[in-house]
C-alpha cells in the first residue's frame, strides 16, 4: 500500500512591481505528488523553491524559479541537490 506524504503550505506572494501580495496554499494533488517523486523532489526541495525562488506571474499562473543565486548561503550543503 502506498502512503501519500501530505504537504500543505500557506504563504503570500508579491513582486516589486507594486502588485498586491496574493495569499495562497500549496497542496499536492495526486498527480503533483507522483511527478515530484519521479523527479526526486522531496518536500524540503519544494519548500525551498517556494520560499527562496523568484516568482513570475504569467498566463494567470505563478511560476517559482529557484536559480542557484537565489539559494541562501545557509543552504550551501544542499545546493548541489
Amino acid at each position: 500500500m502506498q502512503t501519500k506524504e501530505h504537504l500543505q503550505i500557506k504563504f503570500s506572494v508579491g513582486t516589486d512591481k507594486g502588485i498586491t501580495p496574493i495569499e495562497f496554499t500549496f497542496e499536492h494533488t495526486q498527480h503533483s505528488y507522483i511527478r515530484a517523486s519521479q523527479r526526486g523532489l522531496n518536500n524540503q526541495k519544494i519548500v525551498a523553491a517556494l520560499q527562496y525562488g523568484e516568482n513570475i506571474f504569467k498566463q494567470g499562473l505563478i511560476y517559482f524559479i529557484l536559480g542557484e543565486n537565489n539559494i541562501p548561503t545557509s543552504l550551501n550543503k544542499q545546493k548541489q541537490h
